[in-house]
């Protein structure tokens, strides 16, 4: 869209139409967030049990692989025979499978919407997000160094005050070693540190507080053909972990089962997902206990001609 300040609201058909308070075409749903974050960040682990949050995407190989055009999601309050439609969003991307466009809204009213921004490299440079509520724009800014690597991320608010900013550190070998967030005033707020086993694969991940405690740290063990298959997490400075998540893939190595256990084995919440046959994930059903389904989250997609 070359213009972010009109308005429009998204039909059951995955199309923008202009809004008009009168003419509802989308009587049903509610705003869905998602938020551009590092490979490694723990933070969904250390401020949130719930596995709920987990709503997965194709990564951008997958996208480009397939020629994804856009992508929209469907959240459904479960139910086989009656199932009502609570949230939706839009996703574009271009031919790189990098993202062009999001759009997240509510019923009958101006869609939350972001714009991606790319320099001649292709890296990231910034996104531009209009809130209806608010009435303006923030803007997130990406600065990489010179091996490429993105060093900083700058938040600011619709008034272009900063909020907050990312500064990321890499060793050697170029994998992310260490993330320290700095709040109003340049004041420092957390930090978050990634060490890796031998092989190179993500071993730990800990979350500091302002005062340098532990937060909480994740530990990540792997399966005979490398694949991250439990994720055991330790709240604060604590010798006993709290609870571990647990991943099942299939044969072609999509994930078909994410689960939060208790220590013992208890299931507190999962997540099955599904896909067709070029590896596109189409279905992911949240369940908040073994047998209780709550969301059904439905995925479709517009291709480019080959």
């Amino acid at each position: 869209m070359k213009q972010l300040r009109g308005k429009y609201i998204l039909t059951g058909t995955g199309k923008f139409l202009p809004h008009k308070e009168e003419n509802i075409l989308f009587p049903a749903g509610v705003y869905f967030f998602i938020q551009l974050v590092l490979l490694f960040f723990i933070v969904s682990f250390c401020s949130s049990l719930s596995a709920q949050t987990m709503v997965r995407e194709p990564d951008s190989n997958l996208i480009k692989q397939n020629h994804i055009r856009s992508m929209g999601m469907y959240e459904y309050n479960y139910s086989d025979q009656h199932p009502s439609l609570k949230r939706q969003y839009l996703k574009r991307f271009d031919k790189m499978g990098r993202p062009l466009s999001k759009y997240e809204f509510a019923p009958g009213r101006e869609a939350y919407r972001t714009e991606f921004k790319y320099d001649m490299s292709g890296s990231l440079t910034s996104s531009l997000t209009y809130d209806p509520y608010d009435g303006g724009f923030s803007t997130t800014q990406y600065n990489y160094n010179g091996q490429g690597q993105n060093t900083e991320r700058s938040h600011f608010d619709l008034y272009g005050r900063l909020e907050y900013r990312n500064l990321i550190k890499y060793d050697q070998s170029g994998k992310p070693k260490e993330s320290g967030t700095y709040g109003l005033s340049d004041k420092f707020s957390s930090k978050d540190e990634y060490l890796y086993d031998s092989l190179g694969k993500l071993a730990e991940a800990r979350l500091y507080y302002t005062d340098g405690k532990i937060a909480c740290k994740v530990k990540y063990l792997y399966d005979n053909e490398g694949k991250n298959n439990v994720i055991i997490r330790y709240d604060g400075g604590d010798s006993v972990p709290n609870c571990k998540y647990a991943y099942k893939y299939d044969k072609k190595g999509n994930i078909i089962e994410e689960a939060m256990q208790s220590m013992s084995g208890e299931l507190k919440e999962k997540n099955t997902y599904k896909y067709d046959k070029k590896g596109d994930l189409i279905d992911q059903v949240y369940y908040a206990s073994a047998n209780a389904p709550l969301y059904r989250y439905k995925f479709k997609y517009r291709f480019y001609r080959k």
